[in-house]
């Protein structure tokens, strides 16, 4: 997709701004249920550059193109007006949001952004179900944990042993199948039963951008600080700009069905018509019970070439008929 903007050359705007500009303009979104907010980060002692003015010779306004790109919930795009004044945008979904919450969520984001960080060239905001980043250096297929936030409970687990083990069975897990699978969301989630009635619950992601290497060493760093920082919490969640890991004592995303469908019915078989004494090569009594009529006709009236032998009631008679 991609968004045209003429702009007068005597307003001065930055890239970062116009990144943001043409990301509402693109999206066409209407805002719907507000996402859950986590955290922002945006240091605004840094100051946006400002354009320089053209010079008389120039037009009186210029033209400026995004160029996007999108991966299954994941989306980076630059917006410049000058090679000097460049802004590296990325947003990504939650791998278990629909289309249309992914849409809601980076509009509100966009929105926020613009609100709370209007100076700030370098800029992260996360909610539950996406992430908006921009920057002012070049942020695709580049792994960051310089940025961080983490959120965790106050409250504790008693049986601390027991629950160190299972989380760190499930970290394990959701984080291989994060790194390793096919999926390009590059998202998993998992659970773990902690007691007969606690169930533990993970999720992973990282941005589709990144090669298997530097996913590792994100997501490898994320679980790391759980224990360190947040030894024993009920819940924890560690967001850095590329990947983030979450646990919680309750189900917080999404489970598509995936199972295969049921397997079709297998009926008892039909009980089988009762046996005629003869054997099984006969059908029921019912069924050979011939008037003497059509006995004459296929014995051609008894004729000694259709006779085969005696039985102990009599002469036996090859009989022809059809069905």
């Amino acid at each position: 997709m991609q968004c045209l903007i003429t702009m007068n050359s005597s307003f001065n705007i930055s890239s970062s701004l116009l990144f943001l500009c043409i990301l509402i303009c693109c999206l066409s979104l209407r805002i719907k249920a507000t996402p859950t907010f986590v955290d922002i980060f945006c240091p605004q002692t840094q100051q946006q550059l400002a354009l320089a003015h053209t010079n008389a010779t120039s037009t009186p306004s210029s033209s400026l193109s995004s160029n996007s790109t999108s991966i299954n919930g994941f989306f980076y795009s630059y917006a410049s007006l000058n090679p000097l004044d460049i802004a590296y945008g990325c947003l990504l979904c939650r791998g278990d949001v629909s289309t249309t919450v992914c849409q809601n969520c980076v509009s509100f984001a966009t929105r926020d952004v613009l609100q709370k960080c209007p100076n700030s060239k370098v800029v992260t905001i996360w909610y539950d179900e996406c992430m908006l980043r921009y920057s002012n250096q070049s942020i695709i297929d580049i792994a960051d944990e310089s940025i961080i936030s983490c959120v965790s409970n106050t409250l504790n687990i008693t049986n601390l042993t027991s629950f160190r083990g299972v989380l760190g069975g499930l970290m394990d897990d959701i984080v291989t199948r994060a790194s390793n699978g096919r999926s390009s969301k590059k998202f998993t989630m998992g659970q773990a039963n902690f007691s007969f009635l606690q169930t533990l619950y993970g999720l992973a992601q990282f941005t589709p951008d990144l090669i298997v290497l530097d996913c590792n060493k994100c997501l490898g760093i994320s679980i790391s600080i759980i224990p360190s920082s947040f030894d024993g919490s009920l819940d924890a969640e560690v967001l850095f700009s590329s990947c983030n890991v979450r646990y919680e004592f309750y189900r917080f995303y999404n489970v598509t069905d995936t199972s295969p469908p049921p397997s079709p019915v297998l009926l008892p078989p039909r009980p089988r018509p009762a046996s005629s004494p003869v054997g099984d090569e006969m059908s029921t009594a019912q069924s050979l019970q011939f008037d003497l009529g059509t006995i004459q006709v296929t014995t051609s009236n008894f004729s000694y070439d259709n006779k085969i032998g005696e039985g102990g009631f009599g002469s036996v008679y090859k009989v022809m008929y059809w069905i």
